[in-house]
C-alpha cells in the first residue's frame, strides 16, 4: 500500500465547521480552535446572543469567526450551513459534528417516533448531509479532519432510558468507522470523542447529589469539563 502523503493545514489557514457552536461542548470547541487562529464558522439554530457572544470571544483570542443559523436536524439546514461556510472562506477544512437534541431519560415504552428520529436526524443525517457537501473539496486538496462528538455509553453499560440518545450515537459511532476507512486514502481523517458526564447547562435541573455520585466514578474525583473536550478536538485536528 502507497503510504498517504497528507500536507497539514497551518491553523491560521484552517476553516472548522462546529456544529451546536454557541453553548455547551461546541462553543468551547469553536473558542478553542479559534485561540489557534482558525477560522470558525458557530453553527446555531435558535441561540443567536449565544453564538454571537462565541463569535466575540473568537474574535479577542486572535481568530476569526462567524455565526450561521441552521437548523441542521433537516437536510436543507445542513446544506445551508455548508454553502454559508463556503461562500463566506472558500473552503472547509474541519468539522465538528456536535449538535444534539436535549438529552431526556424516558422510558423506551413512553417514547414516540419523532423523539427518536429527532437525535437520529440531528446526529446520522447531519453528519451524512455534511460530509456530501464538504468532503469533496477535502478531496481534491488531500486534507480534510471530521471528528463526532458520541458519548463514553458506547461503550460499557449505559443508563437506562435513553434509547433516542444512544441509538443515534451508536448510529454515528458505525458512520465515524465507515468513513474514516473510507476517507483515509484521500488525506481525510475520521475520528471521534466520546466523553463521559460533562458539565454544560444540561446539568442545571440536577441536584449537586447526583453530581457528587458521578464524580466518586471518575478516578480524578471530578467530572468532565468542555474544555477537556476541546482538547481531545484539538489533537485530532492539528498536527498532534
Amino acid at each position: 500500500m502507497t503510504e498517504v502523503q497528507v500536507k497539514n493545514v497551518p491553523w491560521d489557514e484552517m476553516v472548522a465547521v462546529i456544529t451546536g457552536g454557541s453553548r455547551g461542548i461546541g462553543a468551547a470547541i469553536a473558542k478553542a480552535l479559534g485561540s489557534k487562529g482558525a477560522r470558525v464558522v458557530v453553527n446555531y439554530n435558535e441561540q443567536k446572543s449565544a453564538a454571537a457572544a462565541i463569535v466575540s470571544a473568537i474574535e479577542a483570542s486572535g481568530g476569526h469567526g462567524i455565526s450561521v443559523q441552521a437548523d441542521v436536524s433537516t437536510i436543507a439546514g445542513a446544506e445551508a450551513l455548508a454553502d454559508a461556510s463556503l461562500n463566506a472562506f472558500g473552503r472547509v477544512d474541519v468539522v465538528v459534528n456536535n449538535a444534539s437534541p436535549p438529552i431526556r431519560r424516558k422510558p423506551l415504552l413512553d417514547l414516540a417516533w419523532d423523539e427518536v428520529e429527532s437525535h437520529w436526524l440531528t446526529s446520522v443525517q447531519c453528519n451524512f448531509t455534511l460530509a456530501q457537501r464538504l468532503v469533496p473539496g477535502m478531496k481534491e486538496r488531500k486534507f480534510g479532519r471530521i471528528v463526532n462528538i458520541l458519548s463514553s455509553y458506547q461503550g460499557g453499560t449505559p443508563p437506562p432510558e435513553m434509547y433516542a440518545y444512544l441509538a443515534a450515537k451508536g448510529a454515528l459511532w458505525a458512520s465515524t468507522k465507515s468513513m474514516a476507512v473510507e476517507l483515509a486514502p484521500h488525506g481525510i481523517t475520521v475520528n471521534a470523542v466520546s466523553p463521559s458526564s460533562v458539565m454544560t447547562d444540561q446539568w442545571n435541573d440536577e441536584p449537586e447529589s447526583r453530581r457528587r455520585a458521578l464524580s466518586f466514578r471518575v478516578p480524578l474525583g471530578r467530572l468532565c469539563r468542555v474544555e477537556d473536550v476541546a482538547n481531545s478536538v484539538l489533537y485530532l485536528v492539528g498536527d498532534g
